[in-house]
């Protein structure tokens, strides 16, 4: 009998066992047209998977006002989003008179909540300004919490981050007030200072007395301008939560994204909410990171569909919430993601182990089949569970330096959050994965069979199950739902009858099985490009090879020669070029820069400072002749990294450097506890201190915490201080010196600094620029 490992890969290794007579019709060879009609399919799996990867139409301001319209929002955005207006700004002020006064026009009566918030997590405080109202409801009690942050960052307009959300808040409320009154309380909270730090957020939960009141939070955020606005965080015990957002049409997300986001060093003014207790979902959209934090933040920059369907799910939830009740709302947790056509299906996380449990007894009966039908050697399947993530490693770790080599020829890339024509990229390393997958596959068939790869990728896949239901148990549906069929296939063919399948057949029963999988895994690819963006697409390409080796006995039918792995390189090298003939700057994908005004305290000289790899035609002026690349000890310390330096005229009134008082310093057996009061002398909007050489054990300001745990080289911040001081207590280990270096620093560069920058350049974001900075240092003995 012919094996199915000799029809599948005829040129599999010397040293298998030789072949058995044929059975009727098995050694069929397959036309180019199956093998079309094949690939064909596979591509409408993957459209069909893409194909909620946009958000809806937008609704027109003319709507009924019971509906949400993306149209009203945006005129109220292009107030919100003017200019950039960070914590403790004029803009700032100007974005909350307008906020309160839309508030009032829509019948509230909206409170300003002025406190010092206090961030432990982000070592932070700040005097910020909260806008807090309230709609009551039919019944006192428990309210649904709207809540999204109005202040920017310095280097972007806050349009998608976070006017968007504002904007969508206020028209809910407005489609809200045609209706009759909610059962529930209905709270609105525009936190003031979450880009410094989380600040608003952390003073309505420790001090606003509706923070007791919540009963669910829903928290709205931006960290590009477009796509679909996707539920990536839950509180615990998200069960009914999910059920709830089951049931809207426009509903997006799964239980994968929070175990991805968890592992990531990011946090919004949920992160607030939920170490206060509090029930809650939190939303963003991430397409099109080019617009985060930068000058593209803009209005006319936003995805009118996003906001829409943004605005959708927030009145649909409202109104939900609104009715429900919210004494009652904590379950068992959900694993939940979507389907084409099915919409958002979810299931009890109870049942993730069950399920794994599914997995492995088809993967034993597999084996079990596979062992005694000849078609599988014991040994060597283990050897392919193994080689897998290897290949996976290798391919993932080949495309990321290629990626720093097309950096190298594009320098401006290195600077961008995300290149703007990532798409271009993304698709080219997909299939160069595929093309190296299938070179890989080449190598390793002298050894391993087709099936044995497969069924040794099923192995691994078994192994990764189990160590995500107990890990990550929201993960556990990517690697559920496409093994099941996968296995099952396999221990099929390795039955009597499968064995008889002409490849006809087999061809159509391997392609029918892999439709989870690729249905599947193909917005999870997408998905995790965007989010990881394209410096880390490798961990999409991972993944995508673990898919890849579930289905190697579908690709060994599918290989022709010069077909794999030409076409998917071919293909790879082509979108390359378009890649790189795309990357110009231009005003719609401007380069950026950096410059900072900076004052040495201890020696009174100026000098500006660039990080930028080169200096270009903005900011090279300003330096002269007298540029030097070199490490700044007297303001960054040793350890900082080189800048452009060059002497820099006195301003008219040169800023004065801030001041360090020691208030107390003492020992007390193992503990050095230290008092220290910083002040900036000329009321700059940042005032940061670095405790260098030390391991701080503790710190707090006017009695709130503002260290989580014992951290080297401490970094602490504080905004929109004014000529206040902030007074710090901290504790160290005595014994050891120390260096305590203060820089304060304030929007906007002098009126000596360089021109207007020219429409293809913009603001560097994610670091200090366009700032008079002032440093001063102590040295504790």
């Amino acid at each position: 009998m012919t094996t199915l490992a000799s029809n599948l890969d005829a040129s599999a290794s010397a040293h298998s066992a030789p072949a058995q007579a044929a059975t009727g019709g098995a050694a069929n060879t397959l036309s180019l047209h199956y093998i079309i009609g094949a690939l064909l399919a596979l591509l409408l799996m993957i459209m069909l998977g893409l194909q909620n990867s946009a958000p809806p139409a937008s609704v027109s301001a003319t709507a009924p006002a019971d509906v949400f319209s993306a149209g009203r929002a945006m005129d109220k955005l292009r107030h919100i989003a003017s200019k950039p207006h960070p914590v403790g700004t004029a803009a700032n002020g100007e974005v909350r008179d307008y906020l309160v006064a839309e508030l009032k026009a829509l019948g509230l009566a909206p409170e300003l909540q002025s406190e010092l918030g206090a961030s432990a997590l982000m070592s932070a405080v700040g005097n910020v300004h909260n806008i807090v109202a309230r709609v009551p409801g039919r019944v006192p009690g428990k309210a649904v919490m709207l809540a999204a942050h109005y202040d920017s960052v310095p280097s972007g307009f806050g349009a998608a981050d976070d006017g968007a959300s504002v904007a969508a808040i206020l028209e809910t409320v407005h489609a809200l007030n045609t209706g009759g009154r909610l059962k529930n309380d209905l709270i609105i909270l525009l936190t003031d200072g979450e880009e410094a730090g989380l600040l608003g957020s952390e003073a309505f939960v420790s001090k606003h007395r509706w923070a007791k009141d919540v009963g669910v939070a829903l928290n709205f955020e931006y960290r590009g301008n477009s796509g679909r606005m996707l539920m990536f965080e839950t509180s615990p015990g998200n069960g009914k939560l999910v059920e709830a957002l089951g049931r809207l049409k426009d509903a997006a997300g799964n239980s994968l994204l929070y175990e991805v986001y968890r592992m990531l060093p990011n946090d919004t003014d949920m992160s607030a909410f939920k170490r206060a207790g509090m029930t809650g979902m939190n939303f963003a959209a991430m397409e099109r990171p080019t617009s985060y934090h930068t000058d593209l933040d803009r209005p006319e920059m936003l995805n009118l569909g996003t906001m829409q369907q943004q605005g959708d799910i927030m009145l649909a939830l409202a109104r939900h919430f609104g009715e429900a009740d919210l004494a009652d709302l904590k379950s068992g947790d959900r694993i939940y993601f979507e389907l084409p056509v099915i919409g958002m299906v979810s299931y009890s996380g109870a049942l993730a182990m069950p399920l794994g449990l599914v997995c492995a007894l088809l993967l034993g009966a597999t084996l079990v089949l596979g062992v005694r039908s000849g078609e599988l050697r014991l040994v060597r399947t283990v050897v392919a569970s193994v080689v897998l993530p290897f290949i996976a490693i290798i391919i993932a770790v080949a495309c990321t330096l290629l990626w720093g080599g097309i950096k190298g020829i594009h320098p401006q890339y290195k600077s961008l959050f995300d290149v703007y024509n990532s798409h271009w990229y993304w698709m080219a390393f997909v299939a160069l994965a595929i093309g190296l997958f299938m070179l890989a596959h080449a190598v390793v068939r002298r050894w391993l069979r087709a099936y044995e790869c497969a069924v040794g990728a099923a192995l691994l896949w078994v192994v990764l199950l189990f160590v995500c239901v107990k890990t990550a148990p929201g993960a556990t549906f990517i690697l559920t739902w496409p093994l099941i069929p996968a296995l099952a296939a396999l221990a099929y063919l390795f039955t009597k009858s499968g064995q008889g399948l002409t490849q006809q057949a087999r061809l159509l029963l391997l392609v029918g099985t892999a439709a989870p999988g690729v249905i599947m895994f193909a917005p999870l690819v997408r998905t995790l490009y965007v989010a990881m963006t394209t410096a880390a697409g490798g961990i999409a390409l991972f993944v995508m090879v673990l898919l890849l080796g579930l289905f190697v006995p579908l690709l060994s039918l599918l290989k022709r020669r010069f077909v794999f792995p030409a076409v998917p390189m071919a293909a790879a090298l082509m979108l390359l070029i378009v890649g790189s003939l795309t990357a110009g700057v231009s005003a719609t994908q401007p380069a950026t820069n950096n410059l900072v005004y900076m004052r040495d305290g201890a020696s009174g000289n100026a000098m500006w400072l660039s990080t930028d790899a080169a200096l270009d035609s903005w900011n090279r002026p300003v330096f002269g002749d007298k540029a030097v690349m070199r490490q700044v000890p007297e303001v960054f310390g040793a350890k900082a990294r080189p800048y452009w330096t060059a002497p820099a005229d006195a301003l008219p009134v040169p800023p004065a450097a801030p001041t360090v008082e020691i208030l107390h310093d003492e020992v007390v057996g193992e503990v050095r506890t230290i008092g220290i009061r910083l002040k900036s002398m000329r009321a700059a909007d940042e005032l940061k201190m670095y405790a260098e050489d030390a391991e701080v054990l503790s710190a707090s300001v006017r009695g709130r915490p503002v260290l989580s745990e014992p951290k080297e080289d401490w970094l602490f911040a504080a905004y929109n201080m004014g000529a206040e001081a902030a007074d710090i207590e901290m504790t160290v280990k005595p014994g050891k010196p120390f260096l305590v270096r203060v820089i304060d620093t304030s929007y906007g560069l002098p009126a000596s600094g360089p021109a207007h920058r020219k429409p293809d350049m913009i603001m560097r974001p994610f670091g200090v620029s366009d700032a008079v900075r002032a440093v001063t240092s102590v040295g504790f003995n």
